[in-house]
């Protein structure tokens, strides 16, 4: 599962809001227990739907996949909110910008003072390797 993950810096996140789903393309960074963490502004649409809903879906998969072949991906719904505390906001800090690009302005004072760092605890997370199990997917948590 972790080739996977590692294949591709973006997942998709879907979230709800009353005109019905929206979904974003976010740039993420996981844990060892398999959540996500992403930085978007608060101001973002998805982030505002999060604000009034938690509850979010996220598919992760290379493009790179050929149509002919094996296929690999993670799918997972689980909770989605803000990073708080200082020493969560490094922790998620360091996870993410150790797998990511750093970026002018992207420091750690900068996500201590502004909402920035998201983060989704996967409540249920599959994986799917049609090489190994077929058309079926597999329940990891």
């Amino acid at each position: 599962m972790k080739k996977c993950l590692d294949s591709t810096l973006y997942c998709a996140l879907a979230t709800y809001e009353r005109e019905g789903v929206w979904i974003a393309p976010v740039v993420f960074a996981y844990d060892n227990d398999f959540n996500l963490y992403f930085v978007s502004g608060p101001e973002s649409r998805h982030m505002k739907n999060i604000s009034h809903n938690k509850n979010v879906a996220v598919a992760i998969y290379s493009t790179k996949q050929k149509i002919t072949g094996p296929k690999i991906g993670v799918q997972l719904e689980g909770d989605a909110e803000w990073v708080k505390g200082p020493i969560n906001i490094l922790k998620a800090y360091n996870l993410y910008f150790k797998r990511n690009v750093k970026w002018s302005g992207a420091t750690l004072q900068y996500f201590k003072s502004a909402k920035a760092l998201a983060k989704v605890t996967s409540t249920k997370l599959f994986y799917f390797n049609n090489g190994l199990f077929g058309e079926e997917r597999k329940r990891v948590k």
